[in-house]
Order: C-alpha cells, then structure tokens, then sequence
C-alpha cells in the first residue's frame, strides 16, 4: 500500500502559494485525511494523519500540512506530530522546512488555522467542504491578509 500522493511542492512558497495549494488540494481531494479508528486515550476518535491510503488506486490521501511533505522525504514516523514538533529538530526538519513558509511570523499561525479548517468535522459535507468550510477558509485568508480563495473557479 503505498502513501505517495502524487503532488511536489514548491520550495519556499510565500503564504499566498501555500493558502491558495492547501485549498485546491482540499478541495480537490474532497474530504479530511482522517483515521476514524484511532486510539485517543480510551476512546475511539477520528486523528487527523499526515498521510492514508484512499480506497483503489487512489493517490494517498493527504491532510493540509501533509500535502507539502514530498513522497520522498514522508515517513510513517511523522504520524502523531504537529508540524511544529516535525520542525523543531526531528531529523527529517530541515527538509520539510522548504516547503512551507517558515519565514514568516505568521506561519505557525496560517497552519494551524488551515489544519483546523481540515481537521474539523463541521466544515466538510457529502461533497467536500460545505459552507461553513469555505467561509472559514475565507476568515483565514482575511485573518493573514491574503487573498480569499475562489470556491467557484475550477480548480485544476
């Protein structure tokens, strides 16, 4: 079974390139990368994973962050970290670090938002992100000063 998910991304992307890639790539996907076995404590919890097979022959699915971590540098060991752990000394850190905007103050923030916009179930339907989902994805943008996403272009 395999994880790649089929997407390489860009080294150093500015918040824009990495709000705009974190929505067309929710949107794209259609749903959360979310174990609903997971073991919480003593309770059975849908957990956000990084990376999980899709049904077929399917790309991997992949979360918000999950998304901008190459094929080649994903490992299985990164499952049950935030970002922010990943970063902060894991060996694969400095890796993964281009692909994100580190540089900025806000980043830490920008990811956070964006991976509770995945991570919550209220913002996603039968069809993928439901309106609650894209006005939320709205106040993010506002929130960083970006450039909302546009829901009704077609996303390639």
């Amino acid at each position: 079974m395999s994880l790649n998910h089929g997407y390489t991304p860009k080294e150093n992307p500015t918040e824009q390139e990495f709000y705009d890639e974190c929505l067309r790539h929710l949107v794209r996907q259609g749903r959360p990368c979310m174990d609903p076995t997971e073991l919480v404590g003593v309770e059975l919890k849908s957990a956000c994973k990084y990376r999980m097979p899709s049904e077929g022959k399917a790309p991997a699915l992949a979360c918000a962050v999950g998304h901008f971590i190459p094929d080649d540098l994903y490992n299985v060991e990164m499952e049950n970290r935030i970002i922010t752990v990943l970063l902060a000394g894991a060996r694969w850190s400095k890796d993964i670090a281009k692909y994100l905007p580190t540089n900025s103050d806000r980043f830490n923030s920008l990811v956070r938002q964006l991976q509770c916009l995945h991570d919550n179930p209220k913002f996603w339907g039968p069809n993928g992100l439901n309106e609650q989902g894209k006005a939320e994805a709205h106040y993010v943008a506002v929130a960083h000063n970006l450039k909302p996403f546009n829901f009704s272009a077609p996303v390639q």
